[in-house]
């Protein structure tokens, strides 16, 4: 059965059974993994996954969800009854919204997204094996105390058909490949991560994410003292982009009004340095989060997070969005509002010729937490591994140093950014440099 026709079958059951109005998202995946066991790669195992999202809404918008999933479409139809009754229910005894309801009708681009490897049908086991082993020997190849731990590889090929009571509907095709390794030094080292992924295969199997992996390892086990004062800091591309990602879902607009996101009492403030310029794009062609709609239904737009370092764009859902009188920015997914693709707007040198000036440095490579940020205070509280230079090269690395402040405060200290952009997962960023900033081992 065609997945337009099981979205038209869960609509009209909900109208049958009394919404006024209703909208679903259905998603049909074949999920492949493989794992590196015993050091070598395994056999791929495969599944299919059938989901969906239905929204039922009756008079003065009161609203009821119900999520739906399961292992064929015919049982899927089967269970949707009892879930539909149990949202109505919910609906019911919800409050009134007069914002809520299926979203406005749009016009959407279903193609030049390049969100689909039309290659995949293409694809060998060893084609996919390969990634894991070739990456896993050239890891290991670098030092001969790296321990490689974990390596696992996943592709996601999945449709997406969203379909609401107003004759709105839209269709999306899309692959995802992921390839992460966990390695350590020796047995007593900290265990470091490095994951490639992208719409692409090619890309990952391109990236030779084991060698980069065993490369950082073996610097940062050169160890250093902190230098005195408060040398240049370089935050690396690498951890720029960290930087970002955990940041950036303080810019939702439900976070913001509803004041749980640091931004509540800033919004409209500079909360970074004037060189910084982040812009959330979920249509940039090619790019890890795009899509042509989301859950929703509604196409993406993109959203200046900070304009020259000021706090000035958010993440609206349909809800948010008719309050504000504005479009929803079509960054509703998993049932919540989430960034997308990241663009720093890069500067004019490159981060070698930066540090051809600076002479004594600091470069920041990563953070110990996943997420860094605070996003209810605003303040940044983790550990770091820098990397000591000193005229010009390399003396060694001083792992675990507190790193603890205002995020604004860090980002206000960014004094330029380099040209050196590239691609890490969905965020593009560059080096940034910053000054004023002391450690304390």
């Amino acid at each position: 059965m065609e997945s337009r026709m099981v979205l038209s079958r869960l609509i009209e059951q909900a109208r049958k059974l009394g919404a006024q109005a209703a909208e679903a998202l259905y998603e049909q995946s074949s999920e492949l993994t493989i794992s590196w066991e015993r050091g070598s790669a395994g056999l791929p195992t495969q599944r299919e996954l059938l989901t969906a999202q239905v929204g039922v809404f009756l008079s003065e918008g009161r609203a009821g969800w119900c999520q739906l999933t399961a292992p064929d479409q015919q049982q899927l139809l089967d269970n949707a009854e009892e879930a539909l009754r149990a949202a109505l229910e919910r609906a019911t005894n919800a409050p009134a919204d007069p914002h809520a309801g299926p979203v406005d009708r749009y016009d959407i681009v279903e193609r030049g997204l390049g969100l689909l490897d039309r290659r995949q049908p293409q694809l060998s086991v060893d084609d996919r094996r390969d990634v894991l082993e070739d990456n896993a020997s050239g890891c290991k190849q670098v030092h001969p105390d790296i321990r490689v731990e974990q390596l696992a590889y996943a592709e996601l090929l999945t449709e997406r058909c969203y379909s609401s009571s107003r004759g709105h509907s839209a269709t999306e095709r899309a692959s995802r490949y992921e390839a992460t390794l966990r390695a350590r030094m020796g047995r007593g080292g900290r265990r470091h991560t490095e994951r490639a992924a992208s719409r692409q295969f090619a890309n990952v199997a391109s990236m030779p994410f084991g060698v980069e992996l065993g490369q950082r390892m073996v610097q940062l086990s050169t160890p250093a003292s902190l230098p005195h004062g408060e040398p240049p800091l370089i935050i690396g591309a690498v951890a720029a982009a960290a930087l970002l990602r955990a940041l950036a879902p303080a810019f939702t607009a439900t976070a913001v009004h509803g004041g749980g996101s640091f931004l509540s009492s800033c919004f409209g403030e500079r909360i970074a340095s004037p060189k910084l310029h982040l812009i959330d794009d979920p249509a940039l062609p090619g790019a890890l989060c795009s899509r042509a709609f989301d859950d929703r239904g509604v196409p993406p737009a993109p959203v200046v997070l900070l304009r020259e370092g000021v706090a000035s764009g958010l993440y609206l859902d349909p809800s948010s969005a008719r309050a504000a009188d504005l479009r929803p920015t079509g960054h509703v997914m998993g049932g919540a509002l989430r960034p997308s693709n990241l663009i720093v707007r890069p500067g004019n040198r490159s981060r070698n010729a930066i540090g051809m000036d600076l002479n004594h440095y600091l470069v920041l490579d990563n953070f110990h937490a996943p997420q860094p940020i605070d996003l209810a205070t605003g303040r940044l509280q983790t550990l770091c591994d820098l990397l000591v230079y000193r005229d010009h090269s390399y003396v060694g690395a001083v792992q675990g140093v507190p790193l603890t402040m205002p995020i604004s405060q860090l980002l206000g200290s960014i004094v330029e950014i380099a040209s050196d952009q590239a691609r890490y997962d969905e965020v593009d960023a560059c080096s940034l440099i910053l000054e004023g900033i002391g450690f304390h081992g």
